[in-house]
């Protein structure tokens, strides 16, 4: 069977597995039961490979935005147990950049996919800035004929 969601329904749809998915981290971290740990632990991977697959990054529409309406950035999430990919895109007239960013959760601290998702987000777009930065200078070269520095 084959149906196609829009971004916002697979988002809706992703916001609520992953709160099932915190749930589910509390309930796997509370019982004493090795059987059910293992079989909630099941279930919260296949829940992961849900949410994995509606957050695949896909690449904007070709082209960027028209000039003189804007900037459009690109944000989507990957995420199993222990790490988040952010995948970022920017699209300004002529300009098109990808970035990403990674995050990794130490065993030792508390699941909680948010603050992953934000370290992710962020460095996503620390690279995304700096590539922004560098072809701010690039154009600013083509117009002077040498090398020059752009401050950040």
């Amino acid at each position: 069977m084959t149906f196609q969601l829009t971004s916002d329904e697979a988002g809706d749809i992703v916001a609520l597995v992953r709160e099932e998915l915190r749930d589910m981290s509390y309930e796997i971290a509370a019982t004493d039961n090795s059987r059910y740990r293992a079989h909630l632990a099941e279930r919260r991977q296949a829940l992961l490979d849900v949410v994995n697959r509606l957050s695949k990054p896909v690449a904007p529409s070709e082209g960027g935005a028209p000039a003189g309406e804007g900037w459009t950035v690109h944000i989507s999430f990957r995420e199993d147990d222990s790490h988040a990919r952010a995948d970022a895109w920017l699209s300004a007239g002529g300009l098109s950049l990808h970035s990403w960013g990674v995050s990794r959760r130490n065993p030792s601290d508390p699941d909680v996919p948010a603050v992953g998702e934000q370290l992710a987000v962020a460095r996503a777009l620390s690279d995304l800035s700096h590539q922004l930065l560098h072809a701010a200078a690039h154009g600013v070269e083509s117009f002077e004929g040498h090398p020059v520095h752009v401050e950040a």
